[in-house]
């Protein structure tokens, strides 16, 4: 019985997807007269896709810009980061290299996320 609803399921799904074969959308078409079962689970898939299309909606133009403008200031800082890093850990005198480390792990650790 729950393979049979679980098929119930998909075959509407697939129904209102618009993704079913010819033979599995004329079988869906005669489950809409004869199934209460695939009725139901029709309606369902049906309230599925209009409340996902109710989410689906596009950003405001300034949301998106700020994002965006967040993003990248955030990717930028963090190539600068470790290009920083790289450049004093290559240049700075082997005595300094433990001074560095703890430098480091204490500005990482008081860090804002």
């Amino acid at each position: 019985m729950r393979v049979e609803h679980e098929d119930l399921s998909a075959l509407a799904y697939g129904l209102v997807q618009n993704t079913l074969p010819d033979v599995q959308k004329r079988r869906a078409q005669q489950l809409v007269m004869d199934s209460p079962e695939f009725l139901e689970a029709l309606k369902l898939e049906v309230a599925l896709k209009s409340e996902v299309k109710s989410l689906k909606k596009a950003l405001p133009k300034s949301v998106e810009l700020r994002v965006y403008g967040n993003l990248t200031v955030h990717c930028h800082q963090l190539l600068y980061k470790s290009v920083l890093q790289a450049i004093l850990k290559a240049t700075l005198p082997s005595i300094t290299r433990p001074i560095f480390g703890l430098l480091e792990r204490s500005v990482c650790a008081n860090e804002l996320p």
